[in-house]
């Protein structure tokens, strides 16, 4: 472990600025799951990985500002989605009296609030809508299927590290 707080920005401004960004991963311990007294204990693994490459690509957002930012594809995620601070970094808050949705997955549960967000991909601009998480229980920023897999031919080639999008003619 290499930083800890319940708060998302602390824990994030804990990790020291030379660690590079893909050698760790930001996990979330939930509220219903501490147990007192919290005990961490050191723990040694072996990747069981035989390949460390995550499917990430960068575009483009914007709500009222805009971003570069970089996202985990994710075939397995119908929804795109935003951490907190990236969608305020974007311009997206809260109205009031507007509901939470909440999400289910196999990490377990999310609250968010539907955007509808604008991205750039390989010269093609379109809107799609995203997940964003109103509250700090959210790391990762997913590019999901909604919209991005109807418009585009995916290839992901793992061996080369890369992902392939083809805009599909419509």
């Amino acid at each position: 472990m290499i930083s800890h707080d319940r708060d998302d920005r602390k824990r994030k401004d804990g990790i020291p600025r030379d660690t590079p960004k893909l050698s760790y991963v930001i996990g979330r311990i939930f509220e219903s799951e501490f147990v007192e007294p919290v005990r961490f204990y050191p723990l040694r693994m072996r990747s069981l990985k035989s390949h460390d490459w995550q499917p990430r690509y960068e575009l483009p957002l914007k709500v009222q500002s805009s971003e570069r930012v970089e996202m985990l594809v994710d075939s397995g995620s119908e929804q795109s989605s935003s951490a907190k601070q990236r969608g305020e970094d974007l311009g997206c808050s809260r109205t009031a009296g507007e509901s939470i949705s909440k999400a289910e997955g196999v990490g377990g549960s999310i609250e968010y609030l539907l955007r509808d967000i604008e991205r750039e991909l390989n010269g093609h601009t379109f809107t799609a809508p995203v997940a964003w998480a109103p509250t700090d229980f959210c790391d990762e920023i997913l590019l999901g299927r909604e919209v991005v897999f109807d418009l585009f031919d995916i290839e992901f080639k793992q061996a080369d590290e890369m992902i392939i999008f083809k805009w599909r003619s419509q």
